[in-house]
């Protein structure tokens, strides 16, 4: 039984705790996927309706329009979800790091696009609101002459 379930079940029926049945419910939709049919086996396998499939998907139907039911079952689903993830990302950056170079390439692309890399598209146009002399002006005004002197200092020997 997951810790969720654990501590769900021994709390009071005042905080909205969950049958063990309810909770044998949730733990079997979560395993079975929430594929077709998963409700009504959940339902059987939890020992609703004495195996009997009519009774279990009423049953089921019934449960899946219970808030804690419904509450319970997004938590876990979610869990299940994240470990999900986490373990495609863990398989990208791997594929990333040590693959033949159009997997790698193919793994980073994949990793970018999904937020784990720089955020703008490839496709953005950035805008910028003032230019560097602008900008340089505004520091001018300040008083900031000594960070503009020390900005320029760097790109001196450059030339």
């Amino acid at each position: 039984m997951s810790n969720f379930m654990q501590s769900q079940s021994s709390s009071s029926v005042t905080t909205g705790a969950l049958t063990d049945k309810q909770i044998a419910f949730i733990q079997a939709y979560v395993e079975l996927g929430g594929k077709r049919g998963a409700a009504t086996e959940a339902a059987v396998r939890a020992g609703y309706a004495n195996g009997d499939p009519k009774v279990a998907k009423v049953r089921a139907s019934e449960l899946l329009k219970n808030q804690r039911v419904i509450s319970a079952l997004r938590d876990e689903l979610t869990k299940k979800l994240n470990v999900a993830a986490s373990l495609g990302v863990s398989v990208l950056v791997e594929l990333a790091e040590t693959g033949p170079p159009s997997v790698r390439l193919q793994a980073a692309k994949e990793l970018i696009d999904r937020g784990y890399g720089p955020v703008m598209s490839r496709n953005a146009h950035v805008v910028a609101g003032a230019s560097v002399e602008d900008l340089l002006a505004q520091l001018d005004e300040r008083g900031v002459e000594s960070s503009r002197d020390a900005y320029f200092a760097r790109f001196e020997g450059l030339e």
